[in-house]
């Protein structure tokens, strides 16, 4: 499995992990709501059929609705920010990864080797014919 067979994975790892508030968040949300609901139907027995009482009751029990809806909402941004940067992150590894592999094979295949020494790429003062300033032909 390659480079992007591992960023699939570390991906799938990071959405799981994050995906744990998400259910315990909902969870939480449920029970916010079965609790405001209790309230709401004590209270309802309590008020003994005063239409004032039942108006006032339904009131509050929908602005508990609300703020819990709320609360979940901004709760569930906040987790969608964590698995989005769990997946940035993974993605940054990942790519790093595949550059630095990429950086080591190309050093490893430029690399001098005793089979295959660096030669300069121009002639050198050695490879060149030199005339001899101190000796002189003479033509017939």
């Amino acid at each position: 499995m390659g480079s992007f067979g591992n960023f699939a994975r570390i991906g799938q790892q990071s959405v799981i992990r994050s995906s744990r508030p998400s259910l315990e968040l909902l969870d939480e949300r449920t029970k916010a709501e079965q609790a405001a609901l209790n309230t709401r139907d004590t209270r309802v027995e309590k008020a003994a059929g005063d239409a004032t009482l039942l108006i006032q009751i339904e009131q509050q029990y929908q602005t508990d609705l609300q703020s819990i809806r709320d609360k979940a909402a901004a709760d569930a941004e906040q987790v969608a920010n964590k698995q989005a940067q769990a997946l940035q992150s993974a993605q940054l590894s990942s790519a790093q990864n595949r550059l630095d592999s990429t950086l080591h094979a190309a050093k490893k295949a430029t690399a001098p080797t005793a089979t295959n020494p660096v030669r300069p790429a121009h002639n050198t003062s050695d490879d060149t014919p030199r005339r001899s300033s101190t000796h002189s032909v003479a033509m017939p």
